[in-house]
């Protein structure tokens, strides 16, 4: 049986430097975004507001809710950690 480490930020005992893993994580986000950011995008508007709508899902309306929670945990990816 192994026991875990308590947790360090030590960088020389992480066997990397998180400094540099994160300069090459930027340099490799930032070869991929583009610069126009929402701009690239069209509006569907027009000829292309048929997108907008879901054919096979009956339209509903229901009434807003207005519970109240402390905490709330939007998303299931990294948004919601």
């Amino acid at each position: 049986m192994s026991t875990a480490k308590p947790y360090t930020t030590d960088p020389s005992e992480l066997g990397f430097d998180p400094n540099v893993l994160r300069q090459k994580y930027n340099y490799e986000r930032d070869k991929r975004v583009k610069k126009e950011g929402f701009g690239q995008y069209r509006d569907a508007a027009g000829e292309l507001k048929e997108f907008m709508v879901d054919h096979y899902a009956e339209p509903f309306e229901r009434e807003p809710l207005t519970d109240e929670v402390e905490f709330a945990i939007i998303g299931g990816g990294y948004g919601g950690l």
